[in-house]
């Protein structure tokens, strides 16, 4: 039997378009790395970026170290950079860094965008329709920050996931049964950004 047309719309296109997403992500983040662009002018005149760059830009490297720390045991000796910097990234950065080294907070903020997408477009989906939804949803994949923040190792992907999924519980239907957790859910993901950022 065929699928209806609400069956493909509902299942097949938002498949087919996240995996685009994803494939398009992939696809710049193995073109680009390790000289990813530099967004601070004249970034060559800090020394900071003469040891760190290529690919590290900025606080990158510094949430690479902490992760990197997580994975050794050593995570909040005295003096240790974690003590400055929020340890939530790192922490899921930590797996990525495990398998991929340099490159793993780079892939762990694909993933983490990819996923910021995919509740984005649930959220939207509940208000108006799966189409406009999707085209939204290209719009912050593409036409904003996130295509950058995709091949980054930064934190504000995680910060906006755990927006994303305050706001995902926050829209639930009113009158579902499970409300009050619901809504706790929320706020742990809302209460989950002051390690993040």
């Amino acid at each position: 039997v065929a699928p209806t047309e609400s069956a493909w719309l509902k299942y097949f296109v938002p498949v087919i378009f996240f995996a685009a997403v994803g494939i398009v992500y992939l696809v710049t983040m193995l073109n680009l790395y390790p000289s990813l662009p530099i967004i601070l002018p004249e970034a060559e005149n800090y020394p900071h970026y003469v040891e760190v760059y290529p690919p590290f830009r900025m606080d990158e490297v510094n949430y690479y170290k902490i992760a990197k720390t997580i994975l050794e045991g050593d995570l909040y000796e005295q003096g240790s950079i974690e003590r400055s910097y929020p340890i939530g990234f790192p922490i899921i950065a930590a797996p990525f860094v495990a398998v991929w080294d340099e490159q793993g907070g780079y892939n762990a903020n694909m993933v983490i965008i990819w996923f910021s997408l995919i509740v984005f477009y649930l959220i939207a989906s509940r208000h108006i329709s799966r189409i406009k939804s999707l085209f939204m949803t290209a719009i912050l994949a593409f036409a904003t920050l996130n295509w950058f923040y995709a091949v980054s190792c930064y934190t504000e992907p995680l910060s906006q996931l755990l927006v994303l999924l305050g706001l995902y519980f926050l829209t639930w239907k009113k009158s579902s049964p499970r409300l009050p957790v619901i809504l706790f859910c929320a706020g742990i993901m809302t209460a989950l950004n002051l390690f993040v950022r």
